[in-house]
């Protein structure tokens, strides 16, 4: 068995890199067909580099990121910023920060047209297709964790991926798996805390606000549930971003609240009032400041109401 998935493994990183390469590689001097050098295609290395940078701006929230030190424009180097930048992306990889390794090696594998960078630009390429097999590797590792039931082994691998390999081909893979490992009572409080935190980090505070309080109520025991209180407390005293969540729930409450109202007035019409009530008091619970819970309240107030003989 250990054989068959060690082959599965195999498999899966000769997949990834062949999706990448498309070809057989090019020389070491880089002379080879079709633009090629590397195993990666000028065309392969643009895509990365934008991919990078949109995960990049996801991560830092609403204001994005501004290019840092590792920036280096191929049209404008020369072979000296090629190879300090190729040293710098040498060195963050062996101190395994995988993402400041890629954010210098992407420019250098774009500078092989520069005199004499041909060779760093090899060696970039090279060293992004290993960072990609490193995550393939480690997502085929959380997959059999997940297949022997060992799910907070499984997340622990998942949240390696996603801080260390997030720019990579298989990050989407993980967070899919993530999303799945949920349903795990053993992990489900994290995984959804983990969720909460990317909406709030991306600057969705509404959406945040409202995994914050939804982990609270299916976790009130959790460490993830103190958590998000804390978080949802300082939330609410950051003026701009509970001028957010002002916003942000009254866009939720006329999404939601509607429907919820024409339900349960719906059930008061056919004569089912204790079906009616909870649609009612729900508009109350979720939404008490807007003008639905105004309305629901007068509904719930008309059911409780004595009837008149």
């Amino acid at each position: 068995m250990r054989h068959l998935w060690l082959s599965a493994a195999l498999i899966a990183c000769l997949a990834v890199s062949g999706a990448l390469a498309g070809e057989e590689a090019t020389p070491p001097d880089g002379k080879g067909h079709g633009g090629k050098r590397g195993q990666l295609t000028d065309e392969q290395i643009q895509q990365l580099k934008e991919r990078f940078e949109q995960r990049q701006k996801e991560r830092a929230g609403k204001a994005g990121t501004q290019p840092g030190a590792a920036a280096l424009d191929p049209k404008k180097a020369n072979l000296a910023l090629v190879a300090e930048a190729f040293k710098s992306g040498e060195a963050a990889f062996k101190a395994e920060n995988y993402p400041g390794a890629f954010e210098y090696l992407v420019d250098v594998a774009a500078c092989a047209h520069i005199q004499g960078a041909a060779n760093f630009a090899d060696q970039s390429r090279a060293r992004i297709l290993e960072m990609e097999k490193m995550a393939a590797d480690k997502l085929e590792e959380a997959k059999l964790k997940k297949l022997q039931g060992d799910g907070p082994g499984a997340l622990e691998i998942l949240k390696v991926l996603r801080e260390k390999f997030y720019f990579t081909k298989v990050a989407d893979d993980a967070t899919n798996m993530l999303t799945g490992l949920a349903t795990d009572p053993r992990v489900g409080a994290a995984v959804d805390m983990i969720a909460a935190e990317d909406a709030d980090t991306a600057g969705r505070y509404a959406e945040a606000a409202e995994k914050y309080e939804a982990i609270m109520k299916k976790y009130p025991d959790s460490v993830q549930a103190l958590k998000a209180k804390l978080r949802l407390e300082a939330m609410r005293k950051d003026e701009a971003i509970a001028a957010a969540l002002k916003e942000g729930a009254g866009k939720t409450a006329e999404a939601k609240c509607p429907g919820w109202l024409a339900t349960g007035r719906n059930f008061v019409a056919n004569g089912k009032p204790d079906q009616a009530r909870p649609y009612f008091q729900k508009v109350i619970d979720n939404y008490p400041d807007s003008s639905y819970a105004k309305e629901a309240k007068q509904a719930l107030d008309e059911l409780n109401a004595p009837k008149k003989d």
